[in-house]
């Protein structure tokens, strides 16, 4: 049942708090499978548990030491499919959204080796649309709007997709002189 799925979270995250992310990986992943046999693919326990897992394959544990990032692609990859099922579900809340976009910047812009690979924003563009979508209906334009229309319109111009950046970038600036 679900609530299996909701003991190997917990679990995992205990293990990753020990320094053990092998463990809490494992205890991630095999929530995931729990919870889209029982919940959906769709599901938001499901999108929780892939920031989850995409929090352990890119930060880690806070007693490991992290000079480079190996599993970066990995992280993105888990995070996309947290960021996909966040910006649809029921509960939409900016923070939420912020939370995981912030850490999918992370992977494209921290510790980065060789320069950063801009072509791999472009993944991202479906699902800020989306998201900004949500944004720009059901909730108040306000600040935290403000911060979000920044958000995505920056990883668009990351990813290179300047005349959609552009537009995201005047809202973002138009509520933040309101604000």
């Amino acid at each position: 049942s679900s609530l299996c799925g909701k003991a190997g979270v917990s679990t995992g995250m205990v293990h990753l708090r020990l320094g053990d992310e092998k463990q809490a990986e494992r205890y991630i992943r095999e929530a995931i499978h729990i919870y889209e046999v029982t919940c959906g693919e769709s599901s938001p326990l499901t999108g929780g548990a892939y920031f989850k897992l995409g929090q352990i394959l890119w930060d880690g544990s806070p007693k490991v030491s992290r000079p480079d990032r190996p599993r970066r692609k990995e992280a993105r990859k888990a995070l996309k499919r947290a960021y996909e099922i966040e910006a649809m579900k029921d509960a939409f809340t900016i923070v939420g959204v912020l939370e995981i976009h912030n850490m999918v910047m992370d992977t494209f812009l921290k510790d980065t080796v060789g320069g950063i690979d801009r072509s791999g924003f472009a993944e991202f563009l479906p699902v800020v649309s989306t998201a900004e979508r949500r944004v720009q209906t059901e909730c108040t334009q306000d600040g935290n709007a403000a911060v979000y229309y920044k958000a995505a319109a920056e990883l668009r111009a990351w990813g290179g997709s300047y005349t959609e950046a552009i537009p995201t970038f005047e809202k973002a600036i138009e509520l933040f002189r309101a604000e």
